[in-house]
């Protein structure tokens, strides 16, 4: 299955379900729960070349290793070489390696505040959601908690999203899923709060880093014969 079938695949899913709630709630796109000032940035690394990015990779890793190691001259000749050679084909390419690498960190905060930003316009919104559902441990009060994701990445053993892309969900009662990344339509009130669990999600555990907490008022789960599309890596 192509990555636009699965797209498609999904989106059918999410009509599918969608019908069954009721209420006013404003349907809401994944791509509108990030802040959308906070996406725009300078990022000077964005304009390299893979080869570029693995070039400069190379460069900090064995500036560090010449630093840091004890080695023969011969081996240090090699290094420094080797160095000078990632140095002349970076500046080559137009690229002045000392001020791009004195950006590093303000852009590593950057993209960060990026990732974690969210979309002030939605707090506290009543909204309605498609996505996977991964359902976790009850919340020390009791209620029933879950994830909702966009996509199924995280059952396939990839990171889960970004802070700002992934929803923790607060529920009456946990609803029958019948196995794990199901596609499900969520209605209720979204707040940006962030929060930070760890969660089996099939046989290992992983850090769920959410910037946002839907209270759900109702939690409608797709038939389990839907949710079974394998999901193309």
């Amino acid at each position: 299955m192509t990555h636009l079938a699965y797209l498609a695949a999904t989106a059918a899913l999410a009509i599918a379900v969608a019908p069954v709630i009721a209420g006013e709630a404003t349907p809401v796109e994944w791509s509108q729960l990030p802040d959308p000032p906070a996406q725009e940035y300078e990022d000077p690394y964005r304009n390299l070349a893979p080869e570029q990015m693995t070039d400069l990779m190379s460069l900090v890793r064995l500036r560090e290793q010449l630093g840091a190691d004890a080695m023969s001259v011969e081996e240090r000749t090699q290094l420094e070489a080797r160095i000078t050679e990632l140095e002349a084909a970076l500046q080559a390419g137009g690229i002045d390696v000392e001020w791009l690498l004195s950006q590093r960190w303000a852009v590593a905060d950057r993209r960060r505040h990026a990732a974690v930003a969210t979309n002030a316009a939605l707090d506290g919104q009543s909204v309605q959601i498609a996505g996977f559902l991964i359902l976790a441990p009850p919340t020390d009060r009791g209620e029933a908690s879950a994830y909702l994701l966009p996509d199924r990445g995280v059952c396939n053993h990839l990171p889960p999203p970004l802070p700002n892309q992934l929803i923790r969900l607060l529920m009456k009662e946990a609803p029958e899923t019948g196995g794990s990344c199901v596609p499900a339509v969520i209605r209720g009130t979204l707040r940006a709060e962030e929060s930070r669990h760890e969660v089996i999600v099939i046989d290992h555990s992983l850090p769920m880093w959410s910037g946002w907490m839907l209270e759900a008022d109702e939690v409608r789960v797709a038939d389990r014969s839907m949710s079974d599309e394998p999901v193309p890596r």
